[in-house]
């Protein structure tokens, strides 16, 4: 029985599908793996400077978090932790970006790389006992956005924007000012210059009232009055 066309072609898209999945699984791995050694040696920059005892044994509390085990809970709770003592010296502050890297890559290991749902699903769930705001969701976001969709941006979701298209919000339109409204109003509401007829225009009356011309002025010839 020859097989059916249709069918043959349809095991060898699945077969290509669950390639691509694979390799991409692999990419993954080595990615956290590599932001996780970033981390680490982050962490290890600062400690070798002078600290505050408190700091510093917060940040090997921290070290310890990193280099336990390769997990999105792991680097979770290495976030929180550093976050917590991050004011204390600008290195910190790096350190934390480079964790929140890692967090980012452990947790796309997990979800499908398409589905933004999923994704959120597994952040938050890699945050146990704690309940993620808006801001510092936003902030691991971005962090998908540098480094998941920057090396796929074909695969991976983008945010809401840009899955609109990436059209900018149009600007609101700006509220005039008290002053420039009335200044507007008054100027609407002017009453206009009446002028002479068209073909009776006389220099030095344009847009000034008949019979207050200054003294010297010769004004109309005898005989020609303009009725209004």
């Amino acid at each position: 029985m020859v097989p059916d066309a249709g069918c043959v072609a349809d095991e060898r898209e699945d077969e290509r599908t669950q390639e691509d999945g694979a390799w991409r699984q692999a990419q993954f791995t080595q990615a956290a793996q590599a932001a996780r050694t970033i981390a680490s040696n982050a962490l290890d920059d600062i400690l070798t400077q002078e600290l505050p005892a408190a700091v510093g044994d917060a940040l090997r509390a921290v070290q310890h978090q990193v280099m336990a085990e390769g997990s999105h809970t792991s680097a979770a709770t290495a976030l929180i932790s550093c976050i917590a003592v991050s004011g204390c010296h600008d290195g910190i502050r790096q350190a934390k970006h480079r964790i929140r890297d890692w967090l980012t890559w452990e947790v796309q290991r997990r979800a499908p790389i398409h589905d933004r749902f999923q994704y959120i699903e597994t952040l938050k769930a890699a945050f146990v006992g704690h309940d993620l705001g808006t801001d510092e969701l936003s902030q691991l976001l971005h962090a998908h956005r540098t480094q998941i969709v920057r090396m796929y941006p074909d695969t991976a979701f983008k945010s809401n924007a840009k899955h609109r298209g990436g059209d900018p919000r149009p600007a609101r339109k700006r509220k005039p000012k008290s002053g420039e409204a009335r200044g507007a109003k008054e100027e609407r509401h002017q009453a206009p210059t009446i002028g002479p007829p068209p073909g009776l225009e006389l220099p030095g009356l344009m847009g000034r009232p008949l019979g207050l011309e200054p003294p010297g002025t010769i004004g109309l010839p005898p005989g020609l009055v303009l009725r209004c």
